[in-house]
């Protein structure tokens, strides 16, 4: 059935866009003489229905769905737009955010993060002569408890087959690739298994199958020991109603989704307690109750509870230990050998990481369909016959006036032709409008009218290939390059705020910091470009620091220090770095007790090292602030030159600082020294030197 509504916007709505014209024609006609009677016979008429029509054409694209609005070309409409596992997901912040990463890993089974308390070489500080020492002096030295400092303890899975060395390596990798700033590993260690002997009698009820109970309360018993964390897709976690914010918060991994509840259920433990074993088993359907229960473990036994130790993870060992079910008093027998088969099986299928398709690790947006929008059908072949202007044209023995008329006519119509298909390619650049991968800053867009029956090459000084530059150029020139400029700006300032994310402060002293040469809105459209290409890297990895097992380069840096450089614009290659130190890396290490002198002087707080971080900047920025020339001066004119030159340099390192500041994590102090070009030149000496011995250190 048709239906006979009104269409949902007047755009689409030819009815109503005609009467909108009437009435415009006959506001018009008020001022002069009456030359119509607006009716369908006049021509003007005419024109009129041809144009309405034509803009319901124009909007029933509009209404297209945006995947096929952005599908010009054949080209990914997404490529601007960031699915939600690359721009809602974040690398490790919190503790749980770090195990989730090592859990991650092939042949791992839990893993937890600890903070350091008392870390493992120790620290103290003399408050009346203002010195770190690795020694204590009694009564006149105080310990120093450093923060950020934590160890990792990861349980392996037998059933992986996966070599602990390995696994190890391959943890140690994620960690550092991922290290939260000002934030260090004292210590990542593979807990050792530790055997625990248990010997029940259980009374089950009515069963079918006795020896699937067994392999239950095999289960239960091991997951109260060491439960394993699930992996989940997507789909999974939308059908139970996990919220999509809460699905993709935390660090993206190859094997699914772990939910951050589940995650804190499943805590190491540190203690065994025969009440807990005793509900777990009865927790298993077709137990009706324990009658007996002893467990050991190494030298423990026999005890109420059973303490773990510090660098092991409790299994129970199946091959001493011994469950006896009785239904009614009676011992029913089970075949142990298949018992335990069965339940090693389902343990291995669980310990098995599946590579995950696509669709169930993101949100995957609908395909979109390329429906040519660009494309326009002329006006022109929507008129009667007698206009003599269609594709079927006039005939042969029409006279030259009535040629010459129809010749006329057509040229009148180009006009609302050519706005027409203006618009058109306006719709089809929409994808161009609202990215950030194109280097085109124009943001109007025309097309020629490229129809050769309706005979407009006669009529037209251009040849057809030649027209469509010739109408672009003419729509540059009456926009400007300057205003062309501005509204690109405007366009990425719109795309920056969708991640709430501004470069107003930076576009405000762009105007007065920028070298000879280069057009500063050029400047900031680059800039403004360059950060929204790196943004979900910028983004996710604000708080990670570089990885100092690499070696070192201008890419192995910190997050912050992308985000940081992308802010401010910096032109590396012009001269314009800047380093960052973490304070917590200085700490000693164990070579540094062969030295018998105190370790740090002069500190200037009793805690140097923990969550605080310095940024080292060149006191002179040569090519943003480039000196001015004083040759030819007058005495007044220089003093005025340098006044001005000091003045704009004050203003640019405030603005540095404040950048610095505001992209700061707030639970960081930072520290920012301005250094002389040959101060700085020495610093980038002893620094790249002291990260290749760091790095040496840690990996040998």
């Amino acid at each position: 059935m048709l239906p006979t509504n009104p269409p949902d916007h007047p755009a689409m709505d030819y009815d109503y866009l005609r009467q909108e014209g009437i009435r415009y024609l006959q506001e018009m006609a008020k001022a002069g003489l009456q030359w119509t009677d607006f009716n369908a016979h006049d021509p003007g008429i005419t024109i009129l229905e041809q144009l309405c029509y034509a803009i319901t054409d124009l909007g029933y694209r509009i209404a297209y769905e945006l995947p096929d609005l952005l599908a010009t070309n054949g080209t990914d409409p997404y490529e601007g737009l960031y699915t939600p596992a690359r721009i809602m997901t974040t690398q490790p912040v919190t503790l749980d955010d770090l195990r989730k990463l090592v859990i991650d890993v092939a042949g791992v089974k839990n893993a937890w993060i600890e903070k350091v308390d008392n870390p493992s070489i120790p620290l103290y500080y003399h408050e009346g002569r203002q010195v770190l020492s690795l020694q204590a002096e009694s009564l006149v030295s105080e310990p120093i408890r450093l923060k950020g400092l934590y160890r990792v303890l990861i349980e392996t899975s037998d059933l992986a087959d996966i070599d602990g060395t390995i696994v190890k390596q391959e943890a140690v990798r994620r960690l550092h690739a991922n290290r939260p700033l000002c934030e260090d590993f004292e210590s990542i260690d593979i807990l050792k298994t530790k055997d625990v002997i248990l010997t029940a009698r259980i009374a089950i009820g009515p069963v079918d199958d006795t020896e699937a109970v067994l392999s239950n309360i095999y289960e239960k018993i091991s997951n109260y020991f060491s439960p394993r964390v699930p992996f989940a897709t997507v789909g999974e976690l939308r059908k139970i109603g996990v919220p999509t914010d809460r699905i993709f918060d935390g660090p993206q991994l190859e094997h699914g989704f772990i939910d951050s509840e589940a995650l804190r259920r499943a805590q190491r433990r540190t203690f065994i307690y025969t009440s807990d074993l005793i509900q777990s088993i009865m927790e298993v359907d077709g137990v009706r109750a324990v009658r007996d229960i002893r467990m050991s473990m190494g030298k423990q036994k026999d005890a109420w509870s059973l303490k773990v130790p510090d660098d092991g993870v409790p299994v129970l060992d199946l091959d001493q230990s011994n469950f006896i079910l009785e239904k009614d008093q009676l011992v029913a027998s089970v075949d142990l050998a298949k018992v335990r088969r069965k339940y090693f099986d389902r343990l291995k299928l669980k310990a098995i990481f599946r590579q995950l398709e696509p669709a169930e690790r993101d949100l995957i947006p609908p395909p979109g369909r390329d429906r040519n929008i660009s494309n326009y059908y002329s006006i022109q072949h929507q008129f009667p016959t007698c206009f003599g202007i269609g594709e079927m044209g006039l005939p042969a023995s029409a006279s030259a006036q009535r040629q010459g008329r129809s010749k006329q006519l057509k040229a009148y119509l180009m006009f609302f032709d050519q706005l027409l298909t203006n618009y058109f390619a306006q719709l089809a650049h929409v994808k161009d409008l609202f990215t950030f991968n194109s280097s085109n800053p124009g943001t109007y867009f025309t097309q020629s009218i490229a129809d050769k029956t309706l005979g407009l090459d006669e009529i037209c000084d251009k040849k057809p290939e030649e027209q469509a530059d010739r109408v672009q150029a003419i729509m540059d020139k009456l926009v400007g390059p300057q205003t062309s400029l501005d509204r690109k700006n405007r366009f990425l300032n719109h795309l920056l705020a969708q991640f709430a994310e501004q470069f107003t402060d930076y576009s405000l002293f762009l105007f007065e910091a920028m070298p000879k040469g280069i057009d500063p809105a050029e400047k900031m459209i680059q800039d403004k470009q360059a950060y929204l290409k790196q943004y979900p890297a910028v983004s996710s990895a604000r708080g990670t620091a570089f990885n100092y097992l690499q070696p070192w380069s201008r890419e192995n840096v910190s997050g912050l220090e992308k985000r940081i450089r992308l802010k401010l614009g910096l032109m590396e290659a012009q001269g314009e770095v800047f380093y960052l130190v973490e304070h917590i890396l200085l700490r000693p290490v164990i070579k540094d007790f062969e030295q018998l002198l105190p370790f740090l002087k002069h500190v200037h707080s009793r805690d140097p090292y923990s969550l605080q971080l310095s940024f080292i900047f060149p006191r002179d920025w040569d090519a943003r602030l480039p000196r001015p020339d004083l040759a030819g001066m007058t005495g007044p004119e220089k003093m005025h030159s340098k006044e001005a030159y000091e003045a704009k340099k004050t203003r640019f390192r405030r603005f540095v600082e404040q950048t610095v500041r505001d992209e700061t994590p707030a639970h960081l102090t930072p520290y920012i020294h301005w250094l002389t070009r040959e101060a700085l030149s020495e610093f980038e000496k002893f620094y790249q030197s002291w990260v290749e011995k760091r790095r040496r250190y840690w990996t040998t």
